[in-house]
Protein backbone atom coordinates (compact mmCIF):
# COMPACT_ATOMS: atom_id res chain seq x y z
CA UNK A 1 0.00 0.00 0.00
CA UNK A 2 1.58 3.21 -0.75
CA UNK A 3 1.02 6.91 1.77
CA UNK A 4 -2.68 7.99 2.50
CA UNK A 5 -4.12 9.61 -1.33
CA UNK A 6 -4.89 12.46 0.85
CA UNK A 7 -1.38 12.79 2.91
CA UNK A 8 0.47 12.55 -0.51
CA UNK A 9 3.40 15.63 -0.82
CA UNK A 10 6.34 15.80 -3.05
CA UNK A 11 8.76 13.18 -1.85
CA UNK A 12 11.10 10.91 -3.62
CA UNK A 13 8.39 8.20 -4.89
CA UNK A 14 5.21 10.64 -5.56
CA UNK A 15 5.68 13.89 -7.57
CA UNK A 16 3.72 16.39 -5.25
CA UNK A 17 0.73 14.80 -6.03
CA UNK A 18 -2.62 15.14 -3.96
CA UNK A 19 -5.83 14.21 -5.75
CA UNK A 20 -7.73 17.54 -5.99
CA UNK A 21 -4.92 20.50 -4.52
CA UNK A 22 -3.50 22.64 -6.56
CA UNK A 23 0.75 23.19 -6.58
CA UNK A 24 2.36 26.28 -7.36
CA UNK A 25 5.44 26.17 -9.18
CA UNK A 26 7.58 29.28 -8.89
CA UNK A 27 8.11 31.51 -12.03
CA UNK A 28 11.84 31.10 -12.01
CA UNK A 29 11.13 26.94 -11.66
CA UNK A 30 13.19 26.43 -14.83
CA UNK A 31 15.89 28.11 -13.16
CA UNK A 32 16.04 25.66 -9.71
CA UNK A 33 19.13 24.30 -8.87
CA UNK A 34 18.83 20.98 -9.88
CA UNK A 35 19.44 19.23 -6.38
CA UNK A 36 16.99 21.69 -4.79
CA UNK A 37 14.11 20.92 -7.33
CA UNK A 38 11.10 18.76 -5.95
CA UNK A 39 10.88 16.62 -9.11
CA UNK A 40 13.88 15.86 -11.33
CA UNK A 41 11.47 17.62 -14.57
CA UNK A 42 11.06 20.97 -12.21
CA UNK A 43 7.06 20.47 -12.51
CA UNK A 44 6.84 19.07 -16.32
CA UNK A 45 9.11 21.43 -17.40
CA UNK A 46 7.34 24.72 -16.57
CA UNK A 47 3.69 22.88 -17.22
CA UNK A 48 2.89 21.76 -13.96
CA UNK A 49 1.49 24.95 -13.08
CA UNK A 50 -0.58 25.48 -15.97
CA UNK A 51 -1.95 21.50 -15.87
CA UNK A 52 -2.84 22.28 -11.92
CA UNK A 53 -4.94 25.23 -12.89
CA UNK A 54 -7.25 23.57 -15.26
CA UNK A 55 -8.13 20.90 -12.19
CA UNK A 56 -5.59 18.12 -12.88
CA UNK A 57 -2.73 16.54 -11.24
CA UNK A 58 0.23 14.40 -12.87
CA UNK A 59 2.79 12.46 -11.10
CA UNK A 60 5.64 10.02 -12.25
CA UNK A 61 7.95 8.00 -9.61
CA UNK A 62 9.96 5.21 -10.22
CA UNK A 63 11.31 2.65 -7.55
CA UNK A 64 14.44 0.40 -7.56
CA UNK A 65 14.95 -2.42 -5.50
CA UNK A 66 18.34 -4.58 -5.12
CA UNK A 67 18.43 -7.08 -2.71
CA UNK A 68 20.91 -9.73 -1.88
CA UNK A 69 20.94 -12.94 0.43
CA UNK A 70 24.30 -14.95 1.20
CA UNK A 71 22.57 -17.63 2.20
CA UNK A 72 19.73 -19.69 3.70
CA UNK A 73 16.04 -19.91 3.23
CA UNK A 74 13.01 -21.98 2.69
CA UNK A 75 14.67 -22.40 -0.99
CA UNK A 76 17.87 -23.80 -1.43
CA UNK A 77 20.30 -21.13 -2.46
CA UNK A 78 23.96 -20.93 -2.19
CA UNK A 79 23.37 -17.02 -2.27
CA UNK A 80 21.02 -15.01 -4.76
CA UNK A 81 20.33 -11.47 -5.84
CA UNK A 82 17.79 -9.55 -7.70
CA UNK A 83 17.22 -6.24 -9.39
CA UNK A 84 13.40 -5.66 -9.15
CA UNK A 85 11.87 -2.20 -10.12
CA UNK A 86 8.42 -0.80 -10.53
CA UNK A 87 6.49 2.72 -11.80
CA UNK A 88 3.72 4.46 -10.65
CA UNK A 89 1.69 6.61 -12.84
CA UNK A 90 -1.05 8.99 -10.91
CA UNK A 91 -4.08 11.44 -12.42
CA UNK A 92 -6.21 13.24 -10.41
CA UNK A 93 -8.93 15.79 -11.63
CA UNK A 94 -10.75 17.92 -9.50
CA UNK A 95 -14.15 17.91 -10.78
CA UNK A 96 -15.01 21.30 -9.44
CA UNK A 97 -12.45 23.11 -10.90
CA UNK A 98 -13.16 20.85 -14.38
CA UNK A 99 -17.19 20.75 -14.15
CA UNK A 100 -18.31 22.90 -11.36
CA UNK A 101 -19.09 19.69 -9.20
CA UNK A 102 -17.71 20.59 -5.54
CA UNK A 103 -16.40 18.29 -3.48
CA UNK A 104 -15.60 15.54 -6.37
CA UNK A 105 -12.59 14.22 -7.27
CA UNK A 106 -11.31 11.15 -9.89
CA UNK A 107 -8.20 9.22 -9.20
CA UNK A 108 -5.93 6.52 -11.37
CA UNK A 109 -2.79 4.93 -11.56
CA UNK A 110 -1.42 2.89 -13.51
CA UNK A 111 1.53 0.83 -12.39
CA UNK A 112 4.23 -1.80 -13.82
CA UNK A 113 7.25 -3.52 -12.89
CA UNK A 114 9.65 -5.88 -13.98
CA UNK A 115 10.81 -8.64 -11.94
CA UNK A 116 9.62 -10.83 -9.27
CA UNK A 117 12.50 -9.75 -7.14
CA UNK A 118 14.89 -12.37 -4.75
CA UNK A 119 11.88 -13.74 -2.64
CA UNK A 120 10.54 -16.87 -4.73
CA UNK A 121 13.94 -18.45 -5.65
CA UNK A 122 15.85 -17.54 -2.76
CA UNK A 123 14.33 -17.13 0.33
CA UNK A 124 10.42 -18.09 0.51
CA UNK A 125 8.41 -15.84 2.64
CA UNK A 126 5.47 -16.30 3.49
CA UNK A 127 5.21 -12.26 4.46
CA UNK A 128 7.42 -11.25 1.07
CA UNK A 129 10.42 -9.65 1.15
CA UNK A 130 10.20 -7.22 -1.59
CA UNK A 131 6.29 -5.94 -1.36
CA UNK A 132 6.82 -3.55 -3.95
CA UNK A 133 8.13 -6.70 -6.90
CA UNK A 134 5.75 -6.74 -8.96
CA UNK A 135 6.74 -9.35 -11.37
CA UNK A 136 6.88 -8.53 -15.39
CA UNK A 137 4.13 -6.26 -15.56
CA UNK A 138 4.47 -3.48 -18.96
CA UNK A 139 1.36 -1.84 -17.15
CA UNK A 140 -1.51 -2.23 -15.65
CA UNK A 141 -4.97 -0.06 -14.45
CA UNK A 142 -4.43 -0.94 -10.76
CA UNK A 143 -6.54 1.90 -9.79
CA UNK A 144 -9.57 4.43 -10.88
CA UNK A 145 -12.65 5.66 -8.87
CA UNK A 146 -14.71 8.92 -8.04
CA UNK A 147 -15.10 9.97 -4.82
CA UNK A 148 -17.21 12.55 -3.29
CA UNK A 149 -17.06 14.95 -0.25
CA UNK A 150 -20.43 15.91 1.12
CA UNK A 151 -20.95 18.28 4.75
CA UNK A 152 -18.08 20.01 4.74
CA UNK A 153 -16.10 16.85 4.19
CA UNK A 154 -17.33 15.43 6.97
CA UNK A 155 -18.87 11.95 5.16
CA UNK A 156 -16.57 10.98 2.06
CA UNK A 157 -17.61 8.12 -0.68
CA UNK A 158 -15.82 6.58 -2.90
CA UNK A 159 -16.40 3.96 -5.82
CA UNK A 160 -15.02 2.00 -8.36
CA UNK A 161 -11.92 -0.47 -8.71
CA UNK A 162 -10.15 0.50 -5.04
CA UNK A 163 -7.79 -0.65 -3.35
CA UNK A 164 -9.00 -1.11 0.21
CA UNK A 165 -5.31 -0.62 1.67
CA UNK A 166 -5.33 2.71 0.45
CA UNK A 167 -7.87 4.72 2.80
CA UNK A 168 -8.86 7.71 4.12
CA UNK A 169 -6.88 10.32 7.00
CA UNK A 170 -7.66 11.78 10.08
CA UNK A 171 -5.65 14.43 11.85
CA UNK A 172 -2.89 13.39 9.11
CA UNK A 173 -2.94 10.22 10.37
CA UNK A 174 -3.75 7.00 7.63
CA UNK A 175 -7.26 5.97 8.33
CA UNK A 176 -8.72 2.75 6.75
CA UNK A 177 -8.02 -0.13 6.77
CA UNK A 178 -5.33 -1.18 8.69
CA UNK A 179 -3.39 2.33 8.14
CA UNK A 180 -0.03 3.17 9.73
CA UNK A 181 2.41 6.50 9.75
CA UNK A 182 5.21 4.82 9.76
CA UNK A 183 4.91 1.41 8.49
CA UNK A 184 2.36 1.21 5.16
CA UNK A 185 4.24 2.53 1.94
CA UNK A 186 6.66 -0.58 0.27
CA UNK A 187 8.24 2.27 -1.61
CA UNK A 188 9.24 4.82 1.19
CA UNK A 189 8.95 2.77 4.33
CA UNK A 190 9.55 -1.04 5.32
CA UNK A 191 9.67 -3.13 2.38
CA UNK A 192 8.67 -6.74 4.23
CA UNK A 193 4.39 -7.51 4.09
CA UNK A 194 4.75 -8.11 7.48
CA UNK A 195 5.54 -4.54 8.21
CA UNK A 196 3.41 -2.61 4.72
CA UNK A 197 -0.31 -4.42 6.04
CA UNK A 198 -1.38 -7.05 7.90
CA UNK A 199 -0.98 -10.43 6.85
CA UNK A 200 -3.70 -11.87 8.88
CA UNK A 201 -6.41 -9.85 6.91
CA UNK A 202 -7.31 -11.51 3.68
CA UNK A 203 -7.57 -8.16 1.65
CA UNK A 204 -8.77 -9.12 -1.54
CA UNK A 205 -6.85 -8.19 -5.26
CA UNK A 206 -7.94 -4.23 -6.23
CA UNK A 207 -11.39 -4.74 -7.90
CA UNK A 208 -14.69 -3.33 -7.74
CA UNK A 209 -15.86 -1.67 -4.41
CA UNK A 210 -16.91 1.25 -2.13
CA UNK A 211 -15.61 2.75 0.61
CA UNK A 212 -18.11 5.28 2.78
CA UNK A 213 -15.69 7.48 5.13
CA UNK A 214 -17.75 9.24 8.09
CA UNK A 215 -15.78 11.78 10.37
CA UNK A 216 -18.25 13.46 13.13
CA UNK A 217 -15.41 15.03 14.54
CA UNK A 218 -11.86 15.97 14.13
CA UNK A 219 -10.61 13.52 16.51
CA UNK A 220 -12.83 10.38 15.26
CA UNK A 221 -13.94 8.54 12.01
CA UNK A 222 -16.07 5.53 10.99
CA UNK A 223 -15.17 4.06 7.65
CA UNK A 224 -17.02 0.85 5.59
CA UNK A 225 -15.60 -1.05 2.41
CA UNK A 226 -17.01 -3.28 0.39
CA UNK A 227 -15.23 -4.95 -2.35
CA UNK A 228 -16.64 -7.87 -4.82
CA UNK A 229 -14.18 -10.97 -5.32
CA UNK A 230 -13.78 -13.08 -8.21
CA UNK A 231 -14.59 -16.88 -6.74
CA UNK A 232 -14.12 -18.36 -10.73
CA UNK A 233 -15.69 -16.94 -13.78
CA UNK A 234 -19.51 -17.64 -12.66
CA UNK A 235 -19.42 -16.50 -9.19
CA UNK A 236 -18.44 -13.45 -7.32
CA UNK A 237 -18.46 -13.24 -3.26
CA UNK A 238 -18.55 -10.13 -1.47
CA UNK A 239 -15.40 -8.96 1.13
CA UNK A 240 -16.74 -6.60 3.54
CA UNK A 241 -14.68 -4.48 6.48
CA UNK A 242 -14.99 -1.78 9.08
CA UNK A 243 -13.10 0.07 11.09
CA UNK A 244 -13.11 3.25 13.51
CA UNK A 245 -10.66 4.66 15.43
CA UNK A 246 -9.48 7.99 17.46
CA UNK A 247 -6.45 10.37 16.66
CA UNK A 248 -6.12 12.26 20.05
CA UNK A 249 -3.47 14.98 20.74
CA UNK A 250 -1.77 14.29 23.73
CA UNK A 251 -0.01 17.25 25.32
CA UNK A 252 2.40 16.70 28.05
CA UNK A 253 5.36 18.53 29.09
CA UNK A 254 4.19 21.15 26.84
CA UNK A 255 4.51 19.34 23.82
CA UNK A 256 1.75 17.88 21.21
CA UNK A 257 2.28 14.30 20.71
CA UNK A 258 -0.19 13.37 18.32
CA UNK A 259 -1.30 9.46 17.24
CA UNK A 260 -4.16 7.50 15.74
CA UNK A 261 -5.51 4.18 17.31
CA UNK A 262 -7.88 2.10 15.01
CA UNK A 263 -9.65 -1.20 15.86
CA UNK A 264 -11.43 -3.12 12.45
CA UNK A 265 -13.42 -6.00 11.89
CA UNK A 266 -13.60 -7.98 8.20
CA UNK A 267 -15.98 -10.65 6.61
CA UNK A 268 -14.81 -13.01 3.84
CA UNK A 269 -17.47 -15.44 2.72
CA UNK A 270 -15.19 -16.80 0.34
CA UNK A 271 -14.76 -20.91 -0.17
CA UNK A 272 -12.09 -21.46 2.68
CA UNK A 273 -8.45 -23.41 1.28
CA UNK A 274 -8.75 -27.06 2.55
CA UNK A 275 -6.60 -26.64 5.50
CA UNK A 276 -8.33 -29.57 7.49
CA UNK A 277 -9.19 -31.56 4.52
CA UNK A 278 -12.73 -30.17 4.57
CA UNK A 279 -14.37 -26.34 3.96
CA UNK A 280 -14.75 -24.82 7.51
CA UNK A 281 -13.76 -22.21 9.84
CA UNK A 282 -14.97 -18.32 10.86
CA UNK A 283 -15.58 -15.80 8.07
CA UNK A 284 -14.97 -13.25 10.70
CA UNK A 285 -11.66 -11.66 11.64
CA UNK A 286 -10.50 -8.76 14.16
CA UNK A 287 -7.74 -6.26 13.76
CA UNK A 288 -6.32 -3.16 16.11
CA UNK A 289 -3.51 -0.90 15.11
CA UNK A 290 -1.82 2.10 16.66
CA UNK A 291 0.86 4.88 16.08
CA UNK A 292 2.15 7.31 18.56
CA UNK A 293 4.52 10.26 18.23
CA UNK A 294 6.52 10.22 21.81
CA UNK A 295 9.24 12.84 21.01
CA UNK A 296 7.95 15.15 18.71
CA UNK A 297 9.99 18.27 16.88
CA UNK A 298 8.95 19.97 14.34
CA UNK A 299 5.95 18.68 11.91
CA UNK A 300 6.34 14.81 10.79
CA UNK A 301 9.68 14.85 12.45
CA UNK A 302 10.45 13.14 15.79
CA UNK A 303 10.47 9.87 16.77
CA UNK A 304 6.98 7.22 16.36
CA UNK A 305 5.79 4.17 17.87
CA UNK A 306 3.42 1.41 16.01
CA UNK A 307 1.92 -1.36 15.82
CA UNK A 308 -0.54 -4.21 14.91
CA UNK A 309 -2.55 -7.16 15.87
CA UNK A 310 -4.45 -9.58 13.48
CA UNK A 311 -6.99 -12.47 14.33
CA UNK A 312 -8.37 -15.04 12.19
CA UNK A 313 -9.29 -18.58 12.48
CA UNK A 314 -6.85 -20.70 12.04
CA UNK A 315 -9.35 -24.02 10.55
CA UNK A 316 -9.28 -21.45 7.63
CA UNK A 317 -6.34 -18.76 6.90
CA UNK A 318 -2.77 -20.07 6.86
CA UNK A 319 -2.05 -16.94 9.14
CA UNK A 320 -4.11 -17.03 11.95
CA UNK A 321 -2.38 -14.53 14.64
CA UNK A 322 -0.20 -11.70 13.48
CA UNK A 323 1.74 -9.03 15.50
CA UNK A 324 4.17 -6.18 14.90
CA UNK A 325 6.22 -3.61 16.66
CA UNK A 326 8.38 -0.64 15.82
CA UNK A 327 9.56 2.66 15.59
CA UNK A 328 10.30 5.30 13.20
CA UNK A 329 12.97 8.68 13.78
CA UNK A 330 12.96 11.37 11.38
CA UNK A 331 15.30 14.06 11.83
CA UNK A 332 17.59 12.30 14.21
CA UNK A 333 20.27 13.76 12.30
CA UNK A 334 20.63 17.57 12.78
CA UNK A 335 20.44 19.36 9.42
CA UNK A 336 19.13 16.21 7.99
CA UNK A 337 15.39 16.81 8.65
CA UNK A 338 14.02 14.10 5.90
CA UNK A 339 16.29 11.89 6.25
CA UNK A 340 14.55 8.52 8.46
CA UNK A 341 15.69 5.71 10.62
CA UNK A 342 13.43 2.64 11.34
CA UNK A 343 13.00 -0.89 13.07
CA UNK A 344 10.37 -3.46 12.99
CA UNK A 345 9.73 -6.68 14.52
CA UNK A 346 6.76 -8.89 12.61
CA UNK A 347 5.85 -12.00 14.03
CA UNK A 348 2.79 -14.11 12.41
CA UNK A 349 1.65 -17.31 14.18
CA UNK A 350 0.97 -20.19 11.17
CA UNK A 351 -2.10 -22.76 11.39
CA UNK A 352 -0.89 -26.05 11.84
CA UNK A 353 -4.20 -27.33 9.31
CA UNK A 354 -2.01 -26.17 6.70
CA UNK A 355 0.83 -28.44 7.63
CA UNK A 356 3.62 -25.71 8.04
CA UNK A 357 6.94 -27.43 10.01
CA UNK A 358 6.92 -24.25 11.73
CA UNK A 359 4.40 -22.70 14.37
CA UNK A 360 5.51 -19.12 13.12
CA UNK A 361 7.08 -16.83 10.65
CA UNK A 362 9.02 -13.37 12.38
CA UNK A 363 11.22 -11.09 10.59
CA UNK A 364 13.37 -7.93 12.28
CA UNK A 365 13.86 -4.82 8.93
CA UNK A 366 15.68 -2.22 9.93
CA UNK A 367 16.22 1.04 7.12
CA UNK A 368 17.52 4.29 7.05
CA UNK A 369 16.52 6.37 4.58
CA UNK A 370 18.74 9.37 3.22
CA UNK A 371 17.23 12.16 1.24
CA UNK A 372 19.58 13.62 -1.04
CA UNK A 373 17.33 15.94 -2.40
CA UNK A 374 13.36 16.47 -2.45
CA UNK A 375 13.07 14.18 -5.99
CA UNK A 376 16.05 11.39 -5.13
CA UNK A 377 16.56 8.96 -2.33
CA UNK A 378 18.45 5.87 -1.30
CA UNK A 379 17.75 3.15 1.49
CA UNK A 380 19.73 0.76 2.51
CA UNK A 381 17.62 -2.26 4.05
CA UNK A 382 18.59 -5.20 5.94
CA UNK A 383 16.02 -7.83 6.72
CA UNK A 384 17.06 -10.98 9.23
CA UNK A 385 13.69 -13.91 8.32
CA UNK A 386 13.31 -16.51 10.65
CA UNK A 387 11.20 -19.55 9.69
CA UNK A 388 10.83 -18.46 6.22
CA UNK A 389 7.65 -20.23 4.51
CA UNK A 390 7.05 -22.10 7.71
CA UNK A 391 9.76 -24.32 7.66
CA UNK A 392 11.50 -25.15 10.56
CA UNK A 393 14.92 -26.58 9.00
CA UNK A 394 15.47 -23.72 6.97
CA UNK A 395 18.34 -21.63 7.53
CA UNK A 396 17.47 -17.88 8.77
CA UNK A 397 18.84 -15.94 5.78
CA UNK A 398 20.01 -12.38 6.18
CA UNK A 399 18.92 -9.92 3.37
CA UNK A 400 20.30 -6.98 2.63
CA UNK A 401 18.92 -4.66 -0.16
CA UNK A 402 19.52 -0.91 -1.45
CA UNK A 403 16.24 1.29 -2.73
CA UNK A 404 16.22 3.86 -4.93
CA UNK A 405 13.78 6.43 -5.41
CA UNK A 406 13.16 9.09 -8.13
CA UNK A 407 10.35 11.61 -8.54
CA UNK A 408 9.72 12.83 -12.16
Amino acid sequence: MRLPLWAMVATAVTVGFEPGSAQEVPDDAASAPLWERDTLTDGWFGLGGWIEEHGLSLGFGLTQVYQASPAGGAVASDGADDLAGSYDLELGLDTGALLGLAGGQVYALVEGGWSEGLDPRSVGSLFGINTDALGDHRGQLAEVWYEQALLDDRVRLRLGRLDLTTGFECRGFPAAFDGSAFANDETSQFLNGGLVNNPAIPFPDRGPGVALHLQPASWWYATAGLARVEVDDDRHEPFGILETGVAPVLTTTGCRRPGAYRVGVWYDPQPKPLLAGHESGSDLGLYLAFDQMVLPEVEAQGLGLFGRIGLADGDAYPIHGFWSLGAQWQGMIPGRDEDVLALGLAHGRLSRAAGFQAPHESVVEFHGRIQLSPWLSLTPSFQYVLNPGGANDAQAPLVGGLRIQVAF
